[in-house]
């Protein structure tokens, strides 16, 4: 029933009498029976209660957003229904909490603004649910009750759920979470907001426990990082952001670090004070292009090339031209290789700095014969390369 009258809810809610003279007194009927059996010690009823209470709790969003239509104003039908719910978020049966988590974004979407006063506690009595699949639940479907509640008066309990959920104590839960970290940030960031960075501290500090990670969630941070930098306060990117970038990046497989340099440079992009922006830079160049490991190294590269499609060429050439010069004295064939083909997508760019030419030429007569032999290939084409990019 409840499938059905969600399916049809849109076009007949308010014309069919099934809805007004079956349905609503039904749903009406199976909320007070759910808050009175949810109140119980669900260890001791029939299984045939419990059993319904279950089958409930899993149709219980299809049913509210059915009904809502039927409902309109009708304030003591809300109460009724929001009342089940909140009953059923704290019995100990652990497979109804799931379904209200489960059910949760339809919920917060239906109930509108003015209800949501009566959803308070709900968020974070699912986040600290002692069911695994609660939480798990709650976590992967965090972004869309966040679309709804971001600027709602509960407004700080999510904030403060998510926190709880990005540092859970089980692994599942806390990447469900992450895997739309920038969406919730792009939801929950007010750039004109005077006191937001404090307000998000505490989901940003969770971020140095998830780059402790494995290799697979320490990737999804770092894209989640990099997608959300524009909207990121530079005061958090500088404190949290970057540390955790360099963290990952010095610490995991190459695919991770890759990433993590990605995200590092766009955090780069929009830190607004220039004395710690070139700060951070500096610290990239002395650590990453002089590194001792070949690696590291091959990581700047990495950096660089995306750095050239963010940052103005002014910008470029202040923080890279003169390393990356350098870098054709490299000791390891792979560096040097890599060198090229970022010299042939630097182009007409690389053309500009003084010592490019040097530098190719160098690389030209390189003694591995590969990297040689691109070096010539980029010197030959150059001039195709500048006409074509112009």
């Amino acid at each position: 029933w409840a499938r059905s009258a969600e399916a049809h809810a849109k076009e007949n809610a308010l014309t069919a009498k099934p809805y007004s003279a079956v349905l609503a007194p039904l749903f009406r009927d199976q909320c007070r029976r759910a808050s009175k059996v949810a109140a119980q010690d669900l260890r001791t009823v029939d299984d045939d209660t419990y059993l319904m209470l279950e089958v409930f709790s899993e149709v219980y969003g299809l049913f509210l957003v059915a009904m809502a239509p039927v409902m309109g104003d009708d304030e003591a039908a809300w109460k009724i229904s929001l009342n089940a719910l909140r009953s059923m978020v704290t019995c100990n049966g652990p497979t109804v909490r799931h379904w209200c988590s489960y059910n949760l974004p339809a919920v917060t979407v239906t109930c509108g603004a003015a209800r949501h006063g009566a959803l308070k506690g709900v968020i974070a009595a699912m986040s600290g649910d002692t069911d695994v699949e609660t939480r798990a639940t709650l976590a992967a479907g965090i972004h869309e009750v966040t679309a709804v509640l971001a600027n709602s008066k509960l407004r700080g309990e999510l904030i403060n759920s998510i926190g709880q959920l990005m540092t859970d104590s089980n692994n599942q839960v806390r990447v469900n979470a992450l895997q739309n970290f920038a969406r919730l940030i792009e939801l929950l960031i007010e750039p004109t907001t005077t006191g937001e960075p404090s307000q998000l501290t505490q989901i940003f500090q969770s971020l140095d426990l998830m780059s402790q990670e494995g290799w697979r969630t320490q990737e999804i941070l770092a894209n989640q990082l990099e997608n959300a930098a524009h909207l990121i306060p530079p005061e958090i990117l500088c404190e949290h952001v970057a540390t955790v970038c360099f963290q990952m990046a010095r610490e995991s497989t190459y695919i991770v670090r890759k990433a993590s340099i990605f995200a590092l440079i766009k955090a780069a992009r929009y830190i607004s004070d220039i004395r710690r922006r070139d700060h951070l830079l500096e610290h990239f160049r002395k650590q990453w292009a002089r590194g001792k490991v070949y690696w590291t190294r091959v990581a700047y590269l990495d950096g660089a090339e995306r750095a050239y499609h963010i940052f103005s060429n002014q910008l470029f050439n202040q923080i890279f031209a003169t390393e990356l010069l350098q870098m054709a004295k490299d000791p390891v064939a792979n560096v040097r290789l890599r060198l090229v083909r970022l010299f042939r997508s630097l182009t007409p760019l690389s053309m500009s700095w003084v010592g490019f030419q040097e530098a190719l030429d160098s690389l030209c007569g390189d003694k591995d014969d590969q990297v040689a032999q691109e070096a010539r290939d980029l010197k030959n084409d150059l001039p195709g390369l500048a006409t074509v990019t112009e």
